[in-house]
Order: structure tokens, then C-alpha cells, then sequence
């Protein structure tokens, strides 16, 4: 899906004989190149996911955030829909920093797909960041109008897949085992008025 957001443009721009901006090619080749990158680092992680012998480290929210935006801001910009992100603090955390940045690119992608397929008008994700005394918050929040299983808790069951074409339904069961099992951490979900609201807490550096 990302892949193609970027072709699409210069794809249409091709078919009509339109002129290609040389900024613009540069850009999404360079951005083509780092989804590349982080797809064979992905697969990398899923091999290592159950590995004993793997050091955590220390890392900025904000860095893994950027990561993650930077390769799904593509497709996000195609589809119109506005990302809200407020950054109260900037904390460091302490964990498998490639595995939480797969667990924020889960939450927003589905999102994304959810608020396209219901064809949300003025369609929106949220993200905050903020920090207690000891923990590390981090709140992902859509409107595309909640999640319509009950209980809620559900849609983190192995091979369960909600309103998501061709999904395989590991992503947010695999999210639930990284925050919670491998960096001791809390992961849940919500409804809200307006959507669906996940929040992400793991323990301070």
C-alpha cells in the first residue's frame, strides 16, 4: 500500500504526459529506499521476535514516531487524512526499539484502512505522547467511529481480523506480545465518542 501511494502520482502524471517534478521523483525515491530498508529490517525482527540472547537499548519516542510516519505518511497524504500529533514530552525508553515502532505502524495503519473503508468525511489520527513519574505514554486515536466488537479486548486474539480486507490477523496480537512481553509495558484499547483509542505505556529509561 505505501509503495503504491508513491508510484500512483507519477503513474498519472506519466499516462497523461504531464511533466515529473525532479523534487518530487528524488523525494519519493529516497522514501521508496527507506521503506525498503525498514521491510528487510522487519523481517529481520520477526525472525529475532522470539530470540533470547537480543539486548535492549535505549531510545527517544520521538525518533521511532518519525520512523514510522515517515513510511506511512504516503499513503496517509493519498487518502486525505490529517494527522494530529502533540508532543507533551519527549521521553527516552528503554526496550527493542525496531519492535515498538512496528507496534506504532500496526495502530496506525489499521487505523488508516478503517477510516477508508468506512469512508469517514474529514477522516483523522490522533497522537500524543506524554510521561508520569515511571511510564511512558503514548495515545493513538481515530474517528472512524469505534470498534464494533464486543468485548473490544477481542480484536488483539491471535488470527482475529476485524473490517480489514486480506489482513492476517497478527498485527495487534504480535503488538500486545512486544509492549507487554517484551518490554514489560501495557497495551488497551478503547472507544471513544469518535473512534477507537489505543494506549501504549512502558516503563522509563
Amino acid at each position: 500500500m505505501e509503495l503504491s501511494s508513491l508510484f500512483i502520482p507519477i503513474e498519472a502524471r506519466l499516462n497523461f504526459d504531464l511533466e515529473l517534478d525532479k523534487k518530487e521523483l528524488k523525494e519519493s525515491i529516497q522514501k521508496l529506499n527507506d521503506i525498503t530498508k525498514y521491510m528487510s529490517n522487519t523481517i529481520d525482527d520477526f525472525k529475532n521476535f522470539f530470540a533470547t540472547d537480543k539486548e535492549k537499548e535505549e531510545f527517544k519516542l520521538s525518533t521511532q514516531i518519525n520512523t514510522a510516519l515517515n513510511i506511512i505518511s504516503s499513503s496517509l497524504k493519498t487518502n486525505d487524512i490529517m494527522l494530529d500529533i502533540i508532543i507533551k514530552k519527549n521521553p527516552t525508553i528503554f526496550g527493542y526499539k525496531n519492535e515498538y515502532t512496528q507496534v506504532l505502524l500496526n495502530i496506525i495503519n489499521n487505523a488508516k484502512d478503517v477510516l477508508i473503508q468506512r469512508k469517514i468525511k474529514s477522516p483523522k489520527i490522533s497522537i500524543t505522547i506524554s510521561e508520569t513519574k515511571n511510564d511512558v505514554v503514548i495515545i493513538i486515536e481515530d474517528n472512524a467511529g469505534g470498534i464494533k466488537v464486543e468485548p473490544v479486548e477481542n480484536i488483539f486474539k491471535p488470527f482475529f481480523t476485524y473490517e480489514k480486507i486480506g489482513g492476517t490477523g497478527i498485527g495487534l496480537f504480535m503488538s500486545k506480545l512486544i509492549i507487554e512481553n517484551n518490554m514489560n509495558g501495557r497495551l488497551w484499547v478503547e472507544n471513544t465518542k469518535n473512534g477507537a483509542l489505543f494506549k501504549i505505556i512502558t516503563p522509563k529509561a
